[in-house]
């Protein structure tokens, strides 16, 4: 999924939601060359959060560390390591 804020122009990170569950959303920055899930985590729970409410977001960084992006449901309060399932287990 890309996404781009359409009032703002600016460019959006490049991420795959490759899978959710049990109240989880997992997000992997895809690293195309522009701004990482890190740097815009604002708009990525913007937007994730709205597709997947009351979820918490969770995402692998362009060093393939997950992360969560924890939130209140519209704002980013804080990056959080996560230590629990990942997609990759099932691989």
């Amino acid at each position: 999924m890309s996404w781009r804020n359409p009032n703002s122009g600016q460019a959006s990170p490049d991420f795959e939601i490759v899978g959710h569950r049990d109240g989880v959303v997992y997000l992997v920055d895809l690293d195309r060359g522009g701004p990482s899930v890190t740097n815009c985590a604002e708009r990525v729970v913007a937007q994730v959060a709205a597709d997947y409410p009351d979820h918490r977001i969770v995402y692998r960084d362009t060093t393939g560390r997950w992360d969560e992006l924890v939130h209140d449901g519209c704002s980013l309060r804080a990056f959080r390591p996560w230590l629990g399932f990942t997609p990759e287990l099932f691989a």
